[in-house]
């Protein structure tokens, strides 16, 4: 995998409507002005919901260790009926195809993997409205000897549910991308309480069609572990997608991807040992062009631990009118880094009630972003930098003549570990009309009194502390 390139660097529903049902759904959401989210809260309401009976009842999302809690039922097509072995030798993939061929003639029926490990040797195509039910993610194992090909593909169709199974061993080892399920062009499809180990590209992908954008799709309590050449869930020019309650550990490049997506919702899930960053939002496109943006985002109660070495969220190539809220991050390079490498900057994106924990540098901003706010954070115990300079909570560098960058009502504090000097601000290298107004914020780490020791600025952009005269930032030791 070593040689595959990787990522450049390092409304229809009222506000009042969308917040009544995501609380109802157990979900924190402050207000948002957000627009064009028309399926948001059909997407939380109908999470991790059973609907066996006929009936939808919001459930509290069970432990990824869960094994499947439906009996399978007589009109499930077990796919030891039709000749499947699940001995972990023989070649299952004609039998499992055949019970989905069966599957696909009755409106929702049921392909049930009992207990075993059942290898394909090719990708298992579902192109019918259908659901996979195995007896949980670690009794029933579909396994991929081929390489270079998908595990499971689900390609233009609708209504179809992957659970309580386990996918393992996608690989490739040139230059291609391969994924352990792959939703391709296809709407309202549910993977839920799914294990994908030791995948390619991602473990589980939303989107990337050619010619038709996935929407409605939703991935809810799966555990994706060993991504060697890309991230763990990606979500690709895809619409209005949900990653809710995963369990993300040791992707390549990311935990979870948002590329060119929108109205995507990416909510309490635990993400570890990514390489590059544990959540990466970014627009999709080549040779320097950005064909699609990524946009009207919801990015909460997700709780990410770094390696010391990648960034807690990668934010770059047009990201528009998105929301990271009440995220938790901690030992990470870089708590969040914006930039913009193809000259596309993000906009009207607001970060607030988030809290990053041991970084090197909190927040760092290169290139040009507009109207981005910064509000209710907390950046405490930084990380000593192996250059042995400050650290900083804010690092702002060459943002551009139009950068427009609110940071108030933040606090910042080194005195859990105080391992580093720290500096709450920098500019540097900014263009002659950036305004960074970073106002009431509260500082617990200088003495008191001091006056210039916590802002730092080559006096290329304005940098605005006060209000009628007087500094508005409060100052602690």
């Amino acid at each position: 995998m070593s040689g595959r390139p990787q990522d450049k660097p390092d409304a229809l529903l009222s506000r009042r409507q969308f917040l009544k049902k995501a609380t109802a759904a157990g979900l924190s959401v402050v207000p948002l002005a957000l627009g064009g989210h028309s399926l948001w809260a059909e997407l939380l309401r109908t999470a991790s919901a059973e609907a066996v009976d006929g009936t939808e009842t919001w459930k509290p999302a069970e432990s990824s260790e869960h094994a499947n809690p439906e009996a399978p039922s007589p009109g499930w097509l077990n796919v030891k009926d039709f000749g499947a072995r699940g001995d972990g030798s023989t070649d299952d993939l004609e039998a499992i195809a055949r019970a989905a061929g069966k599957a696909a003639e009755v409106s929702g029926g049921v392909v049930y993997f009992p207990p075993g490990e059942y290898v394909i040797t090719d990708t298992l195509m579902i192109t019918r409205p259908m659901k996979l039910a195995g007896a949980g993610k670690d009794a029933s194992v579909i396994r991929l000897t081929k390489e270079n090909v998908d595990a499971v593909k689900v390609q233009g169709t609708k209504d179809v549910t992957i659970s309580h199974l386990q996918v393992r061993d996608i690989i490739n080892r040139g230059q291609g991308e391969n994924t352990g399920i792959h939703l391709y062009a296809s709407h309202n499809c549910v993977v839920e309480h799914v294990r994908v180990y030791n995948s390619d590209d991602s473990g589980i992908r939303v989107g990337y069609g050619k010619f038709e954008v996935s929407r409605s799709c939703r991935i809810l309590n799966c555990q994706i572990e060993k991504t060697n050449g890309g991230s763990g869930i990606e979500v690709m020019r895809a619409a209005d997608t949900l990653v809710h309650g995963c369990t993300i550990r040791d992707s390549l490049q990311h935990g979870v991807r948002l590329c060119g997506s929108s109205g995507s919702i990416v909510t309490s899930n635990r993400i570890s040992g990514s390489g590059s960053s544990d959540i990466s939002i970014q627009g999709f496109g080549s040779k320097g062009v950005i064909l699609h943006p990524v946009e009207d985002f919801l990015v909460e109660d997700n709780t990410c631990e770094g390696t010391g070495e990648n960034d807690g969220v990668s934010m770059f190539n047009y990201a528009l009118t998105g929301l990271l809220q009440h995220n938790s991050f901690s030992g990470h390079r870089n708590g969040m880094r914006l930039y913009d490498p193809d000259g596309y900057g993000s906009r009207d994106v607001r970060i607030t009630g988030n809290t990053w924990r041991g970084q090197q540098r909190g927040i760092l901003i290169e290139g040009k972003h507009n109207r981005l706010t910064f509000r209710y954070n907390r950046y405490a115990s930084f990380a000593r930098p192996e250059n042995g300079g400050p650290a900083y909570a804010f690092d702002i560098q060459g943002t551009g003549a139009e950068t427009d960058i609110t940071i108030e009502e933040n606090w910042v504090t080194d005195k859990v570990e105080s391992p580093a000097e720290l500096v709450a601000i920098r500019l540097r290298h900014c263009g002659s009309g950036t305004r960074i107004q970073f106002r009431r914020n509260q500082l617990e780490y200088w003495p008191a009194g001091a006056t210039g020791t916590y802002w730092m600025n080559d006096n290329t952009g304005l940098l605005i502390r006060d209000h009628g005269g007087r500094d508005t930032n409060v100052i602690g030791s």
